[in-house]
């Protein structure tokens, strides 16, 4: 089963009560319930185990054809450090093996495990002894169903995203507060780069915020980022910036019949340019004609955000503040469509 994308939200919303994946035949309840099987390399295949796992390959996600083989384990500790496990382990021959095409991974989970949480429910994929949350994962709670894409074979799990990784979006009139990071206060002048690296356990994304349209919220139950990932650093010097900063993130979004969460993701490089210029006072630094590029899942037919923007360091205290906006248009039962946006408030580290 394919993600679906945020434009389809409203429509799916207007289907859910006519339709329950719980009344359908899963692909591992099925009568190929074996858990090994050829892949051809022209050909898709999905392989299934009957214990409640289902991995979905295209044509083309191997070189040549290849046995793929499912079985079921315990949860890896790697898979737990990001979450409260809620389903089975299902380890995936040949572990290691990078899918030149994403496969679709089903799996059945458990939302007992933590019924108000579980629509945070998340697809993770061991490799080699690292975790990978595909925070773009479509929770079905009535089927207790998840599917998210996988690049990569390795041991897939569920885990219930925890406070660490979630960020609650917050409406457009909210006071965006931030919790600051360590430093000295900042002086009006003399900056010489902006940092911040912040993914998983170990970094979480303190301080960050995420903000949308309230016609998207008016939309949904609940809404929150999940699994963020920030990393990078620009660089200030005789008025000009180097360097470039990337953030991605999920955003998802519990529709209001309550059984199904979607996804719209934040995908985002920020660069300066050799005609970018840095002027900086005491609240602000303002970097002219940086590279923006901002775009959603791969698989949702969004237009792709490519221009050239002045990017505003908003400074306070020792921190400063990076906003990211995603637009988009929000389909709805209708056929109409309205614009919408997401943003994420990247709190970055200022040296000077």
């Amino acid at each position: 089963m394919k993600a679906r994308s945020i434009p389809a939200i409203l429509a799916l919303a207007a289907l859910a009560g006519a339709c329950s994946q719980s009344d359908q035949a899963l692909p591992f309840e099925s009568s190929d319930a074996a858990a090994s099987r050829l892949v051809p390399a022209d050909s898709a295949a999905t392989v299934s185990s009957v214990a409640g796992a289902s991995l979905a390959f295209p044509a083309g996600a191997f070189a040549g054809a290849t046995t793929v083989t499912i079985q079921p384990v315990d949860v890896p500790a790697a898979a737990t450090r990001y979450g409260t496990a809620a389903s089975q382990g299902f380890q995936v021959e040949p572990a290691g093996t990078t899918l030149a095409r994403p496969a679709a991974a089903e799996l059945r989970f458990d939302p007992s495990v933590d019924q108000q949480h579980a629509w945070l429910a998340t697809l993770v994929d061991v490799v080699d002894g690292t975790a990978y949350p595909v925070g773009h994962t479509r929770v079905d709670l009535s089927a207790k169903l998840v599917d998210a894409g996988i690049d990569q074979l390795g041991t897939l799990a569920v885990v219930v995203a925890p406070s660490w990784a979630t960020f609650p979006v917050q409406g457009s009139g909210a006071s965006l507060s931030r919790a600051p990071l360590p430093a000295a206060d900042l002086l009006p002048l003399g900056s010489d780069s902006a940092r911040v690296s912040c993914a998983g356990p170990d970094h979480p994304c303190t301080g960050l915020t995420i903000d949308a349209s309230q016609n998207l919220l008016d939309e949904v139950e609940d809404a929150a980022a999940v699994y963020p990932t920030i990393e990078g650093a620009l660089h200030f010097s005789g008025g000009h910036a180097t360097g470039e900063l990337s953030l991605d993130a999920s955003i998802r979004v519990l529709l209001q019949s309550g059984a199904t969460a979607e996804n719209v993701d934040i995908h985002a490089t920020l660069a300066p340019t050799a005609e970018s210029a840095v002027t900086e006072d005491a609240s602000a630094i303002t970097i002219t004609n940086v590279h923006f590029v901002v775009a959603g899942s791969d698989d949702d037919g969004s237009d792709v955000q490519d221009g050239y923007e002045t990017l505003v360091i908003s400074k306070s205290g020792g921190t400063g503040n990076v906003a990211i906006s995603r637009d988009f248009q929000l389909s709805r039962t209708d056929g109409s469509t309205e614009a919408a946006w997401v943003r994420a408030n990247v709190p970055v580290q200022i040296y000077q």
